[in-house]
């Protein structure tokens, strides 16, 4: 009688186990993550380089900010643009040295904090990124592949 008090059928037992484990590893991933912000995660990885943006970018807000708050980086193989301040649609173009439009699309606000543009298929060369938006904003930068 004692044995069927103890008794646990060996799927119960199995499947608490199961839950147990995956309740630890959500737990320390979770202290993991703790306190990290999407602004702390490296956007520059190893050989990228940022690239110089030129013009003026005062975005929905229109008030004036003394620094521009989108960056450019370029590997061989893409374009990142990091916006610190999505706030509108944005237009991006990327023409190459003799001004022909080799990559045109426009990204929704809720799109622009962080963009990757694919530039593997492109040809070596000197190329102009351009940032356009509908308050009038223009930014433009060189990159060379």
């Amino acid at each position: 009688m004692s044995n069927q008090l103890n008794y646990q059928p060996y799927g119960i037992q199995k499947n608490v186990k199961n839950y147990s484990i995956r309740l630890i590893v959500c737990i320390m991933l979770g202290i993991y993550c703790q306190g990290v912000s999407s602004s702390e995660i490296e956007l520059n990885p190893g050989s990228s380089q940022e690239f110089i943006l030129d013009g003026s970018w005062r975005g929905k807000g229109r008030s004036i900010t003394p620094t521009i708050p989108i960056k450019a980086y370029t590997d061989r193989y893409s374009v990142t643009i990091q916006n610190q301040s999505p706030s509108c649609d944005i237009t991006i173009r990327i023409l190459s040295e003799i001004g022909t439009v080799v990559f045109q699309k426009e990204v929704p606000a809720a799109e622009t904090a962080y963009i990757w543009i694919p530039v593997d298929s492109l040809p070596n060369g000197t190329y102009v990124l351009e940032l356009t938006n509908k308050y009038g904003d223009y930014l433009q930068g060189v990159f060379d592949l």
